[in-house]
């Protein structure tokens, strides 16, 4: 299964993803990663050997479809917020049923499909927590382009694979971190459960085909699948990798694999009344738990030719209804040839996305599974996705979702007050509101949509966070309600290709539609998403409107080339904005050879109740190699273009955020009929900087002059008092410009009619005009 080493070399070259193959560029003590992030170092493949070795750093690059960058923008900009990005972990349980790894031969030539099955899975948990310490590593220097702290880490979706409720808490402990985290399964007391029962027969190979035991001599006797089920300690996110470092927030939101069986097949089929609906969910949770795993090579013909068609036609009820026929018939249950026996486990037990998608009755059904031999824990049957992000040793508490789900809850609800079924909130931090949507509709396949009630909450956390937005006819409204703040949006989906689920079952608005809306605020400055496990970045812009944000998809560490990102906006204080979007690796070396099984293991299960001590760094190295020599990865595709990497990306500045002005005056106030009146103005920032280059314009009754400020801010027009006498007021303003605020001053003027007429002023027979 393993592609030559020159053809690979090729297509990571050709993406980008590594350089051609030339020296090291930095020093490095063995064992130790790369670099912090891509734009220190990258990773290539060395073409003699097909192990992966350091390569040079990948520059920033300015994206200036929205803006146009202004050469001082470095000296004069304001860090405003950092946060990390991480999307689709998918960390599987590679022994579970549910697993749906044989329905790869169903796809068309090459004959297998991008991510039922992974010869690296079992080591996803370790690239998982190597990510984790990538993080901490980073935060500990501070953000790659602005050396800002970092307010928190969000998880874009698709963290677990199979809406299990065990991969779920292994996601949430590996984030709170402190603590043991076991990626094992199986407790079944007749069959045991120690140790793999996956899918594959022998270790994985990596680079030029080598074992683990030819790279790593001092690697136990037990193998890589065995090794990597053993308890391994997590850290958490936190500011450094030390347990005792401060724990940093971390938010979470659902993607398609999370609350649906290998992202495809949901909990409900469309269709069913509900004593059907809960008489399947009891069998579907029952096969899960359960120790006869469907082996689809081996089903009859016929069997095998239907679930290929439904999979490729998107027919997810008809896969539900096989899947209920096949744990049905009892010639293939007795089958040895169609099914594998794996060790049950209750802790693998499917899992609803929140209590709104219950059904009353569905509780018990799901005990109702249960037998003395596999017994089930009660809160597996009543837990949710939202409620497991409630029992946490991190924070915040629920992860996004609050600490219940009462009247101080952030999760999404519909004008009545009435929690919505999908799994959507929203906070506010500073000069940001953050939206996280649920883009996962209840029907299956994977393909996206935004439900309609979810799509009326986001307009109005749309409307409520800004002061001034267009209407759906693209007419400005004056929003005297709304509190401006910058508007970043969170979804599973991207727009692009993705967010196409139009199924009559579950109607929703697309991509297109969310695009549309999100265009008619000019407070939105940033989309970030997943699920296409590639690193791609696109412009979005109204020019009618002139409205535009950016959105930013960050690839998998399930997959290749297994990276998550850095963002970092900043007001460059000259109009524009700046978001940084970095991309960086899993904090392990290069090479598994360079990691010593004890030497360099940075933590000791032992000390915390486990068995053995696990080298959690290696099995990530072995794993990310592994990873690269799959042929099932697309190279070429999923690590973007160098424009879809380490970013640059400029905005206009939206208008309440414009840097505040005053103008003082400083020229006369009076004069004589028939002379000339001098007047003169400072334009400064509200801080006291000067402006130089902007127009301020001087009206004084039908008379009106422009000027532009010098380097001290001054500008200067006059005016020839021509008769007869008259007064009044002057005028100055500068209407601002896309990086300031408009200012405006009155100065009331003092004409007089001769040197003799303004001394008798205050005589009884004096004229003042004023």
């Amino acid at each position: 299964m393993r592609r030559s080493i020159s053809l690979l070399t090729l297509l990571l070259v050709a993406s980008g993803l590594l350089a051609p193959s030339v020296g090291a560029q930095s020093e490095r003590a063995p064992g130790e990663p790369c670099g912090r992030t891509t734009i220190d170092a990258t990773l290539r493949i060395n073409p003699q050997t097909g192990v992966l070795e350091c390569a040079p750093g990948e520059p920033v690059r300015v994206r200036t479809e929205l803006a146009q960058p202004q050469p001082d923008r470095a000296r004069t900009r304001d860090a405003l917020t950092s946060f990390f990005a991480i999307a689709d972990v998918q960390l599987a349980d590679e022994e579970s049923p549910a697993r749906g790894e044989g329905s790869d031969p169903c796809y068309p030539s090459p004959g297998i499909s991008s991510s039922a099955f992974r010869p690296h899975e079992t080591m996803v948990p370790h690239l998982m927590n190597a990510h984790v310490r990538a993080a901490n590593e980073i935060a500990a220097a501070g953000s790659p382009n602005l050396g800002d702290h970092f307010d928190f880490l969000v998880g874009l979706g698709d963290l677990a694979d199979n809406q299990q409720y065990n991969e779920i808490r292994w996601i949430i402990d590996i984030l709170d971190g402190g603590k043991l985290v076991n990626p094992d399964t199986g407790n079944d007391p007749v069959l045991g459960g120690e140790g793999y029962d996956g899918p594959q027969a022998r270790d994985p190979r990596g680079g030029g085909g080598r074992t683990p035991q030819q790279a790593s001599p001092d690697l136990p006797a037990d193998g890589v699948l065995e090794l990597a089920n053993e308890p391994f300690w997590a850290t958490g996110f936190r500011h450094g990798n030390d347990d005792a470092a401060e724990r940093l927030p971390w938010y979470s939101l659902p993607g398609n694999h999370d609350v649906k069986v290998q992202g495809t097949l949901p909990d409900e089929a469309s269709g069913r009344d509900h004593n059907e609906l809960k008489a399947w969910r009891a069998i579907y949770r029952s096969y899960y738990i359960g120790n006869a795993k469907v082996v689809l090579q081996d089903l009859p013909p016929e069997y095998k030719q239907e679930l290929c068609g439904a999979i490729k036609e998107g027919k997810a009820d008809r896969v539900a209804r096989l899947l209920e026929e096949w744990s049905k018939d009892p010639v293939l249950v007795a089958s040895a040839t169609s099914r594998k026996v794996v060790p049950a486990d209750q802790a693998r037990m499917a899992l609803y996305r929140s209590d709104q998608i219950k059904t009353a009755g569905d509780e018990e059904a799901c005990l109702a599974v249960a037998t003395p031999a596999r017994p089930i824990a009660q809160h597996a049957c009543r837990s949710s996705w939202i409620e497991e992000h409630r029992i946490t040793d991190g924070v915040p508490v629920g992860h996004g979702y609050g600490e219940n789900d009462g009247d101080e809850s952030p999760r999404c609800r519909d004008n009545q007050g009435k929690l919505l079924e999908r799994a959507c909130y929203s906070f506010t931090s500073g000069l940001f509101h953050y939206i996280a949507l649920d883009s996962n509709p209840p029907e299956g396949m994977e393909k996206g949509n935004i439900d309609p009630r979810q799509f009326e909450w986001l307009e109005r956390e749309l409307i409520a966070n800004s002061s001034t937005y267009y209407d759906a006819d693209g007419k400005k409204v004056h929003n005297r309600a709304g509190t401006d703040h910058m508007i970043v949006v969170f979804a599973h989906h991207p727009t692009e290709e993705s967010m196409v689920n139009q199924a009559p079952t579950s109607p929703g608005k697309t991509g297109a539609d969310l695009r549309k809306l999100l265009l008619r605020f000019p407070n939105v400055i940033l989309n970030a998403n997943g699920h296409t496990h590639q690193n791609r970045i696109w412009a979005r812009s109204n020019e009618t409107l002139g409205t535009g944000y950016w959105e930013v998809n960050t690839s998998a560490i399930a997959d290749v080339p297994t990276q998550s990102r850095t963002i970092e906006i900043a007001n460059n204080n000259d109009g524009t904005l700046s978001i940084f979007a970095t991309v960086f690796d899993a904090w392990v070396a290069p090479n598994a050879a360079e990691v010593e099984w004890h030497g360099h293991d940075h933590s000791h299960e032992t000390e915390h109740g486990a068995e053995r001590d696990i080298n959690e760094d290696w099995l990530a190295s072995w794993g990310r190699e592994v990873m690269l020599h799959d042929p099932q990865q697309d190279l070429t595709k999923k690590a973007g273009t160098e424009n879809d990497r380490n970013v640059e990306l400029l905005l206009k500045t939206p208008e309440w955020l414009r840097t505040a002005t005053e103008l003082t005056y400083t020229g006369e106030t009076s004069e004589q009929v028939g002379k000339t009146l001098d007047a003169s103005a400072v334009l400064t920032t509200a801080s006291g900087r000067p402006l130089s280059g902007m127009t301020v314009t001087f009206t004084y009754g039908p008379d009106t002059h422009t000027a532009t400020t010098d380097a001290s801010g001054i500008a200067a027009a006059s005016f020839q008092l021509t008769g007869p006498p008259r007064g009044g007021s002057l005028s100055i303003g500068f209407a601002g410009t896309d990086a300031y605020q408009p200012s405006n001053i009155t100065v009331p003027v003092t004409v007089y009619a001769s040197p003799r007429r303004q001394a008798s002023a205050a005589s009884p027979g004096g004229v003042a005009v004023i």
